[in-house]
């Protein structure tokens, strides 16, 4: 079975409630204690789908032998959405 394709957006229900969403179509429901950790917790599943791309375009990067190029640049945009709300 596959996920649901991102990018997923941050819905807010209540302050302690949270939808990813994509198109409107609610991916993953979050419930938390509103601590820190929880926080980072929602940010990281709701850059899981970039950092899943991220991590299959790097692969394909090493795969071909190259050390650089534009797959780097992505992967760095998918760890700060991780990292930033």
């Amino acid at each position: 079975m596959k996920h649901t394709p991102g990018p997923w957006e941050l819905v807010e229900i209540t302050d302690r409630l949270h939808q990813c969403v994509n198109s409107g179509r609610a991916a993953v429901i979050l419930q938390h204690d509103g601590s820190p950790e929880a926080q980072a917790n929602i940010r990281l599943c709701t850059a899981s789908p970039l950092l899943l791309e991220a991590c299959h375009k790097l692969l394909d990067m090493i795969t071909d032998n190259r050390t650089h190029g534009p797959e780097i640049y992505f992967a760095a945009e998918a760890i700060a959405a991780a990292e930033t709300l």
